[in-house]
């Protein structure tokens, strides 16, 4: 089976998309493995991980550094050691005379998930459009398409990127309709029509996390944190993304106005999540899209392989981080 989009189809012109999916409950972090990983980041980055209490935190933070940085040594040809990964003053990672790369990660529970626009250098035309049909599989028989953050410099008048996963699952000690409450003012209420229409809780769970991981991950993508009230956005839902199968049109109003130049990317993974890729660049208000995309899984050894083995002035310290690393506690990932 073949779906056909005719008239208007956005098409990225120049460009590679990248979506990564990592689990890190299946990577039993050893000491000497985090030793390396711990040389292999910016000093920065090391004192900030090494604030989790748990392991669990610590370990899809760094996961999400790693995937970061395998990105730009591969997609940006720079070597490992020489890669400063900076942040504006909103805390936005971007790399210095790279803005031909775009970038976003995103955590939450076991998975870690990195999507990425990569354009050709001195590229100024991110979208072109095209009247001809674009024939896709409908089931590409492979994953399509955290938390936060991007890679682009603030003022880069190129895509902006944002990504978010949640896994569905409710707080400890939680009851649903107590949780709704909590999360009241943080949608507008055309969204909790939409949330709160199925009979099932656990259905409306889902609906509840979707409009969620739409919303952080529109705000990522704008980089300046929250500067209209969640409830003053309302994402518009047309179908319902699924595993294997990626949905791209919902639209989002601010304030009573649809936003035309921004498009979003969703699907679910392994069940369980919701990812949604905000994205926003100048093209035609009224241009339609479609891109399929497919999450690639990634471990540990393709990121360690690409690691240099430097010596660092502060090894000693560095090793002593490790060695608390694996004291502190793991609690289970699916909880």
């Amino acid at each position: 089976m073949v779906s056909r989009r005719y008239l208007g189809t956005l098409v990225m012109s120049s460009h590679t998309s990248v979506r990564w999916l990592f689990d890190c409950a299946a990577w039993q972090v050893s000491a000497q493995d985090w030793f390396k990983c711990l040389k292999s980041i910016q000093p920065e980055e090391r004192e900030r991980i090494g604030k989790f209490v748990f392991q669990n935190d610590a370990t899809a933070s760094m996961v999400g550094r790693l995937l970061m940085r395998k990105l730009l040594v591969e997609y940006g040809t720079v070597p490992w050691r020489q890669l400063t990964i900076l942040r504006s003053e909103k805390g936005k990672p971007y790399v210095q005379n790279m803005d031909h790369i775009v970038f976003n990660v995103s955590h939450h529970g076991r998975m870690v998930v990195l999507a990425a626009e990569i354009f050709q250098q001195g590229d100024q035309g991110l979208f072109k459009t095209t009247e001809s049909a674009i024939t896709t599989p409908s089931n590409t028989g492979s994953t399509p398409s955290d938390k936060r953050s991007s890679a682009t410099p603030p003022d880069s008048p190129k895509l902006q990127l944002g990504v978010d996963i949640c896994d569905h699952n409710l707080p400890r000690n939680t009851k649903i309709p107590e949780f709704f409450r909590l999360m009241r003012r943080n949608f507008h209420a055309q969204e909790w029509d939409y949330i709160l229409s199925p009979t099932l809780e656990h259905t409306q769970l889902n609906r509840f996390y979707r409009m969620w991981s739409l919303k952080e991950s529109y705000v990522k993508a704008t980089g300046t944190g929250i500067s209209v009230p969640l409830d003053e956005m309302c994402f518009h839902v047309m179908s319902e993304p699924g595993a294997e199968r990626c949905v791209y049109d919902t639209r989002v109003s601010v304030q009573g106005r649809m936003q035309e130049q921004w498009l979003f990317e969703e699907t679910r993974l392994k069940e369980k999540y919701c990812v949604a890729v905000a994205l926003h660049g100048a093209m035609p208000e009224t241009c339609d899209y479609f891109v399929d995309k497919s999450y690639e899984s990634v471990n540990i050894e393709q990121v360690k392989c690409l690691m240099e083995d430097v010596e660092c002035q502060d090894e000693e310290e560095i090793f002593h981080e490790a060695q608390d690393f694996v004291k502190k506690q793991l609690r289970s990932w699916d909880s």
